[in-house]
């Protein structure tokens, strides 16, 4: 099992990432000294010491800076890079300057006072942290479960000890601080570090909120997981519509984790009406990412749905699984569905192409159509693709789907419509403010995207996306109305997720 499966298995290590590809940034305080050095374990990622070989020695008394084994792995890796190499290099020349010959598996005091620890894996063990029973550890897998592994381990051996992970890796960054972890972003030389209040990390509309067994025996009082009901004590620890993990799961067991949905109708967390293996349009959920999204896509009284996700996560085909199968029952009379027209990189050029609104969209509108196939099957819509000529619009006409022209849906009110739009980390505050006014009645609308594609010139970071800030008002998040999940495991093919790794190392520091 993958890393980003654990997200929602065991100590859950997912919101979000801003490398991932499906990234989700914090907005940054600034940096506060006093509060890093409340710390007494640092936990260095990679490109820490990439970008300044001898952060290790920043430290000072009575502090501890630990470097996991993967992370010397990276680092030796490095030493022939024509741009990396020299960081590496340094690194390990400072490193051998510092510790000696002597051994290492032990603590080793440097001459600032401070102490260094190598982290390495050891045997697992059947009282070992939950998810480190999940965890791919395989050669293969993704490093970032490696360093993971061994912060788990460590923190499980000294409890005591005040872990902080330090990291420009926002994607790591966020799974690290859903498994409890503090995490810091260095901003220069010594205890420069941001630490961002849990306020200002991107909203997952997931939490962790470990029940007593008492509760859970009185959940488990009936069978069907789709009645469960647990009145909570403090409903101001939750947002409407969120997902809360009431049990870890058990390796021993064998038994998954237990995830509820808060909503404040009734200051409940209620079961899933979307089991793991429900079949919508001929799709079930791969994980249980996907299956937190459908309860939100499925549920009508949802009106404003919002997903963040990497590329090949599932974003798209699920929500037009969940949309066709909702315009059968009748439930909506048409499907919306648009994105913006914009070149990868660049400025919204559609006015530049020849033909109709329906020729010039057609490029862009593609990827609805792909999205069919799995749904209908392949020959199905081979078979329209050869009798309507290809054209994507009219393809999407046959099921039900209309294109959504959004530079014209000023003063337009979309009533009775389900709405999706993709790629919405490409509009700008002004087409979102636009087209969000225009849900009309008995309307739904869906956003998805993913904010490591971002095109907009005039967006600099992630958390500067007008999509981001609006999943991240307190409106939006205490709403009855609007609901969000993060998708960041990749389900496309291996090597959507080899070429999601190579850019994450590529736009690392």
């Amino acid at each position: 099992m993958k890393l980003l499966q654990v997200l929602v298995i065991g100590i859950f290590v997912f919101n979000p990432v801003n490398v991932l590809g499906m990234s989700c940034p914090g907005s940054l305080l600034p940096e506060s000294e006093s509060n890093a050095n409340s710390f007494t374990t640092y936990v260095l990622d990679t490109n820490v010491l990439l970008e300044r070989p001898s952060a290790f020695l920043d430290y000072g008394k009575g502090q501890t800076v630990a470097i996991t084994e993967q992370t010397l792995r990276e680092l030796d890796s490095k030493k022939t890079d024509s741009r990396l190499g020299w960081a590496a290099r340094e690194f390990f020349r400072l490193f051998k300057a510092s510790t000696g010959e002597g051994s290492l598996s032990q603590r080793t005091r440097l001459e600032n006072g401070s102490t260094l620890e190598l982290l390495t894996i050891g045997s697992l063990h059947p009282d070992s942290p939950p998810a480190l029973h999940q965890l791919d550890l395989s050669p293969t897998s993704n490093p970032d479960n490696r360093i993971l592994a061994a912060m788990l381990q460590y923190r499980q051996k000294n409890p005591q000890e005040k872990i902080l992970f330090v990291t420009h890796d926002s994607a790591f960054g966020v799974l690290a601080r859903l498994n409890d972890f503090t995490v810091g972003n260095p901003t220069g030389p010594g205890l420069k570090i941001h630490l961002p209040k849990d306020e200002e990390i991107s909203y997952t509309g997931f939490k962790k909120h470990i029940l007593p067994d008492e509760a859970l025996q009185e959940l488990f009082s009936s069978t069907d997981e789709r009645a469960w009901s647990y009145r909570v004590e403090d409903p101001s620890a939750f947002y409407d519509n969120q997902f809360v993990m009431v049990r870890e799961s058990d390796a021993l067991s064998g038994s998954g984790p237990i995830i509820l949905r808060y909503k404040s109708s009734d200051q409940s967390l209620h079961g899933l009406k979307v089991l793991q293996n429900s079949t919508i349009k001929n799709i079930r959920p791969k994980n249980l990412e996907q299956r937190m999204a459908l309860e939100l896509l499925m549920d009508s009284s949802v009106t404003a749905v919002t997903l963040f996700g990497k590329p090949g996560s599932g974003k798209t085909l699920i929500t037009m699984a969940a949309a066709l199968q909702q315009l059968d029952k009748n439930l909506y009379e048409k499907i919306y569905y648009a994105k913006p027209y914009q070149h990868t990189g660049g400025d919204d050029e559609l006015g530049f192409l020849k033909g109709d609104f329906d020729e010039k969209t057609g490029p862009w509108h593609e990827s609805f159509v792909d999205n069919l196939e799995p749904i209908f099957g392949s020959s199905q819509i081979a078979a329209l693709r050869a009798r309507l000529g290809n054209k994507s619009n009219e393809i999407l006409r046959n099921f039900g789907m209309e294109p959504l022209k959004l530079g014209y849906s000023r003063g337009r009110s979309i009533s009775n419509a389900l709405i999706i739009i993709d790629e919405a980390q490409n509009l700008t505050h002004i087409q979102l403010k636009t087209l969000l006014t225009r849900v009309g009645e008995g309307s739904k609308i869906v956003l998805m995207g993913d904010l490591g594609q971002i095109d907009l010139k005039q967006v600099k970071n992630p958390d500067s996306s007008p999509f981001f800030k609006i999943v991240n008002t307190e409106a939006f998040k205490n709403s009855s109305l609007s609901g969000h999940t993060l998708l960041i495991e990749g389900l496309r093919s291996p090597t959507t997720d080899l070429f999601d790794k190579v850019f994450r190392e590529i736009e690392s520091p």
